[in-house]
């Protein structure tokens, strides 16, 4: 079982247009602000929201699969984020069972840390970037970043009582400006 937070960072496409073929991008981050996974799927017809849901759930389960425990997800969408946050109602019928698999996914992890963040960021372009098919470097870390970070809104889905969550930088991982600071705020 691996103890450090990684960072998952999520999107889902879908074109040429709304709806149409959909696709996936996953892409996690170490500790240390590194790329140490990436994955692309392409995924039958559908809607962007359903493209975004997909993207949450399957990094949620592969970044399972590879053992991780506490995770910081960031996601593009405002919707998904606000309807899993619970600050938005799930009103689309063909989203409500991923919502629910989304939230139930997230339970089975020490601590979740959810995060909107802008298409701008880094991290944001990299799992677009990794939908579209981009594949990108392991080891890779981001030292500029495309555009000033954007004002974040954050939700902690699950913290286990066992143990406090773990130490978060002042700048969560959505832009590896001070890189230097940012790796010593992980040890």
């Amino acid at each position: 079982m691996q103890t450090e937070v990684v960072h998952l960072v999520t999107d889902g496409a879908c074109g040429p247009r709304n709806p149409g073929f959909m696709a996936v991008g996953i892409v996690i981050f170490n500790s240390k602000g590194e790329l140490c996974y990436q994955r692309q799927e392409k995924l039958a017809w559908g809607t962007n929201s359903i493209a975004e849901y997909e993207a949450l759930i399957r990094g949620l389960e592969w970044t399972r699969e590879l053992g991780y425990k506490k995770l910081r997800v960031s996601v593009d969408s405002q919707l998904l984020f606000h309807q899993i946050s619970g600050a938005y109602r799930v009103k689309a019928k063909h989203l409500k069972s991923l919502h629910r698999q989304a939230r139930s996914l997230m339970q089975g992890f020490d601590y979740v840390e959810l995060a909107w963040h802008a298409r701008e960021t880094p991290e944001a372009q990299i799992a677009d970037g990794a939908s579209k098919g981009k594949t990108y470097p392991l080891g890779m870390v981001l030292a500029q970043p495309v555009a000033p970070p954007p004002p974040q809104e954050v939700l902690t889905v699950k913290t286990s009582a066992k143990e406090p969550p773990p130490k978060l930088p002042p700048r969560r991982l959505t832009s590896f400006q001070d890189l230097g600071a940012l790796r010593q705020a992980l040890r």
